[in-house]
C-alpha cells in the first residue's frame, strides 16, 4: 500500500497532536430536503403506493 508522503506526514501529526481537531460537519440544506420529501410523497401517492393501500388501490 503506497501513500503520498505529505498525506502520511499529516496523518502522523494528527495522531500525536494534543489539540483535538474540530470535526467538520457537512452543511445540510433543510429546504431542499423538505422539497425532496414532498416530491417523493407526491410521486408515491400518484402511483398508489400508500402504506394503507397496496399497489393498485386494493384495501
Amino acid at each position: 500500500m503506497v501513500f503520498p508522503t505529505n498525506q502520511l506526514v499529516d496523518g502522523v501529526a494528527d495522531v500525536f497532536d494534543d489539540k483535538p481537531k474540530a470535526s467538520k460537519e457537512p452543511e445540510i440544506d433543510i429546504k431542499s430536503l423538505h422539497a425532496k420529501i414532498g416530491q417523493l410523497t407526491l410521486e408515491n401517492d400518484f402511483l398508489g403506493l400508500k402504506r394503507d393501500r397496496g399497489p393498485g388501490g386494493a384495501a
